[in-house]
This record gives C-alpha cells, structure tokens and sequence, in this order.
C-alpha cells in the first residue's frame, strides 16, 4: 500500500505543455507532493507534462483520469463529480491508491465505504474557483470530515502560514494549494505553517 504524504500538496492546474510543466515544477518543489489535474493541451502533450512531472515528484497524484495515471507513472488517482463513478476509479487506482473529492458529510460516508486512501476538502475557505457554485466550509466543517478517520487534505483559498497550521490543528492530514504553489515564497510561508519553523522532519521510507 502507497503512503500518502501529509503535509502540502501543490496542485498543478491548466499547463500548456511541458515547458510550462517544468517552470511550474521549479516553483513548487517544496512542496510535500503534488497533483496534476485539467491540462491546457492535447492527450499527447498533457501525457508529456505528466511524465516531465513524475520524473520529479516525491509523490504525484491525477485528478481523474485512470489512463494518465497508469501510463504517467502516478502514485495515486483522484475522482471528483466530474470523473468516472467512483467505484469505477477503485479498480484503477495505481496500488489501490485512491483519492476522492467531497464537499459534504454524505459523500465523506461514500468516501469509507469505498475504501478511499485519503479525501480531498473543501472549500475550507473562499476561492475564486468556487464562488457562486459552493459556499465554504469553514473549519468546523472540516473537524467534522476528519473525524471519519480517512487522511483529509484540506483546500480552498489556504493562502497563508496560519490557515495551514489552522488546518493541521483541525486534524487535517494535509492542504492543498493552488494558487500557493505558483510562487516560490509564498509556498515556503504555506509550509512553515504546516511544519513549524522547524521545518519538515527527516522521512524514510515509510514517511508519514
């Protein structure tokens, strides 16, 4: 079984080919893994940006699509409203290694039964990518979904040092960013808060 890494995960959103995967990848190389979701290119060029990434990456994760997953060499497959039934995403998932995206109790419930290795949620706080389509959830709502015993990443508009460490006090087992993860800085600020000033303790092979 794959470990899923706690800690922050930068989210790799609309690249346009591989240059654009490599510039992206020197930005957020700090960051404790990594997920690569909706290209802005063809199959042939997001395989190749997936691939440049998977060179690279402690731990990758494909929002949705079983195929790159497989052939790009992921660690784990995300499935979201708009992805393929998840009970369908199960038996595709790289080592069984499977993440879902929920925004309520209910699919959190699904989520267990199905055996997810970990959950995505959110939004935890306002973002422009779910203005008008999903309020946010607040950090009670978050206590509650990780009170489920599955690893929760939690995300939406986590853009400082103290929501970070408020999600981590939260029981969250990590936050995904993505607009965090474009500058270098301010991803850094992001980790200190989920770590410490100590910063990231040392991980072997069974990093947590």
């Amino acid at each position: 079984m794959i470990s899923v890494p706690s800690g922050v995960w930068a989210i790799a959103s609309s690249l346009g080919g591989v240059p654009a995967a490599k510039a992206w990848a020197g930005r957020a190389r700090s960051a404790d893994a990594w997920t690569f979701r909706n290209p802005a290119c063809g199959d042939g060029e997001a395989l190749a940006c997936l691939r440049a990434l998977s060179a690279e990456a402690t731990f990758l994760a494909v929002h949705g699509r079983s195929d790159w997953a497989r052939v790009g060499g992921a660690d784990a497959l995300i499935g979201g409203w708009k992805s393929l039934p998840w009970e369908q995403l199960r038996e595709q998932a790289p080592e069984g290694c499977l993440g879902l995206s929920v925004h309520e109790p209910e699919e959190m419930e699904q989520a267990v039964d199905l055996g997810a290795s970990f959950v995505f949620f959110g939004p935890v706080w306002p973002t422009p990518e779910k203005a008008g389509v999903l309020n946010p959830k607040g950090l009670d709502g978050l206590r509650r979904v990780c009170s489920f015993g599955v690893p929760v990443l939690a995300l939406g508009g986590i853009l400082e040092a103290g929501q970070a460490q408020e999600c981590r006090e939260a029981g969250a087992h990590g936050v995904a960013v993505l607009r965090g993860a474009g500058d270098p800085d301010q991803l850094a600020s992001i980790l200190r808060g989920w770590w410490g000033e100590e910063g990231r303790p040392p991980r072997g092979p069974g990093f947590p």
